[in-house]
């Protein structure tokens, strides 16, 4: 003996208009879904432009953030190269303030001449031996140094030899002499101090620009990857679509075709 399972001329009628939504269809006039009519040919071809100006968008943010990280490594690079230039000095100046003592006699402040002139030696050293990816940052040649960015951030590193900073020809021979020497080598260390607490500023004005490039750059990355995927995004609002027509075709016919048992089963499942 067959099963059979009841037909209604309501559950029919009640899966036609289901049936006319699954093919984009009602009442014979084609129905696109909303994000369909987003995603025609001329709109994808606008997206794409923007994504494309967006992309080089990020590019150029990326070349100014590694020129401002090169002027930030030459910063540092001079700093330090700056604080050895100051320990020399502090060294000389212990020296000159000893020779500026009546105490030492002709060959100590000979003596103590001679070292002297060594650490203003190792200054002018240390300038020359100072540099950064082949740039050299102490002897002149890191003046004004263009980054490459479009809001003009520049790497500004001012001469340090022992010339430009008055100590070149110091004279321990006399304790007057030595005298004069004690203020300029206080003149030189005042000096640096100044370029280096410029050069610090100068560090931290490149980092804020890059942590400013960096959040642009993702800002237009995700910007890029969502304009350049509208498959995904048609392929989302499909899903969607036929999930919501299947589950309310299943609903029309468990309400008029099956019995309860059986309908709380296939909903279970």
């Amino acid at each position: 003996m067959a099963t059979r399972i009841n037909t209604s001329e309501a559950a029919l009628n009640a899966r036609r208009p289901l049936e006319g939504a699954s093919r984009g269809q009602s009442h014979g006039l084609a129905r696109p879904a909303a994000g369909e009519r987003l995603l025609h040919a001329a709109d994808g071809a606008a997206r794409l432009a923007i994504a494309e100006r967006r992309r080089t968008e990020v590019l150029q943010a990326g070349r100014e953030a590694a020129g401002l990280q090169f002027g930030i490594n030459a910063a540092r690079a001079a700093a330090a190269g700056l604080q050895m230039q100051q320990e020399s000095i502090a060294r000389i100046r212990d020296l000159a303030g000893q020779a500026a003592d009546e105490v030492p006699t002709e060959d100590q402040r000979y003596a103590l001449h001679e070292t002297a002139r060594q650490f203003v030696e190792h200054i002018d050293e240390t300038a020359r031996q100072t540099a950064f990816n082949g740039r050299m940052l102490l002897n002149g040649g890191a003046q004004d140094i263009p980054l490459g960015n479009a809001t003009g951030e520049r790497l500004n590193i001012p001469e340090s030899t022992a010339e430009m900073l008055g100590i070149n020809d110091l004279n321990l021979s006399t304790p007057e002499r030595a005298a004069l020497a004690v203020r300029a080598l206080d003149t030189a260390s005042a000096r640096l101090t100044e370029t280096r607490t410029a050069l610090r500023a100068q560090e931290q004005q490149f980092e804020t620009a890059i942590e400013r490039r960096q959040t642009h750059d993702q800002n237009a990355a995700r910007a890029e990857s969502r304009l350049r995927d509208p498959d995904r995004a048609r392929q989302a609002i499909g899903q969607t679509r036929h999930h919501l027509l299947q589950r309310s075709g299943i609903a029309a016919l468990l309400q008029f075709n099956l019995r309860g048992e059986t309908a709380a089963r296939l909903l279970a499942s």
